[in-house]
Parts: C-alpha cells; structure tokens; sequence
C-alpha cells in the first residue's frame, strides 16, 4: 500500500483549474519522438481537404472549408518550414505530442485529424530536416 502511495506521488498530483486539468510528465526528446509512426514535411496546405481541425470555430469563418481556411492560418504564420508527424488514434498521444514540440520550439503546434489515414497528425512548425535529425 505504501509503495503505491508513493508511487503516485512521483508521478506528481493532478491539479484542476475550472474545466482543465493539468498533469505534468517528463520525456526526453527521444521518447516523444518514440510517439510518432510517420514523420514527413508538411503537405496539410496542399492536401488541406485531407485534414481537420479539432478546435475550430465555425462561427468566425467564412470559407466553404473552415478547417482549410484555419490551417492556411497557421501555415501563412511561418515560411513554410514545417513538418508533419503521425501519431496514431489516440488523441492524448498527440495532444503529449504537440505540447512537448511547442514547449521545446517556443512556437505554437497545431493537432490535426486526418481524414485518410484516421489517425491524429501534429503539424510541427520546424523543418523536416531539423526534426529529422
């Protein structure tokens, strides 16, 4: 009993805050890139129709598409140096995924659905190459 007592008190006391809560976790870059199955240069403004975006408020848009027009958003906001990684069904991988990589980057990371593959891609606003690396 005691053990996983203190079991939970190294992996730290989730605190909340109105409707959020906030659990912290440790990783080192070669864990996080563990969570990801596919990692490629960013195609989401040229394939915009593949891909959806889960926090999207159709009220303030006005294109056709509103994920389209949000991820042209995003992409306009960096000169087209960005990546794309795969991560899986499981959002809280990709959430984990995107925070960790904005965190580290100090630059926003956007969580995408993708309608072809049916999984969770994180758009990475960091080259290919670098990520790759």
């Amino acid at each position: 009993m005691a053990s996983s007592r203190n079991a939970a008190r190294r992996l730290g006391k989730p605190t909340t805050k109105g409707n959020n809560m906030k659990i912290e976790l440790e990783f080192t870059e070669q864990e996080i890139d563990l969570l990801a199955n596919t990692l490629c240069p960013d195609f989401a403004s040229e394939q915009p129709y593949r891909f959806e975006v889960p926090t999207v408020q159709f009220g303030n848009l006005s294109e056709d598409n509103p994920h389209d027009q949000t991820i042209q958003k995003f992409v306009s906001e960096h000169d087209g140096e960005a990546a794309l990684a795969f991560v899986g069904d499981q959002f809280l991988v990709a959430k984990i995924y995107a925070d960790w990589w904005t965190q580290k980057l100090g630059k926003k990371c956007h969580i995408l659905w993708c309608t072809h593959g049916e999984e969770w891609a994180v758009w990475v606003p960091e080259s290919y190459e670098e990520l790759a690396v």
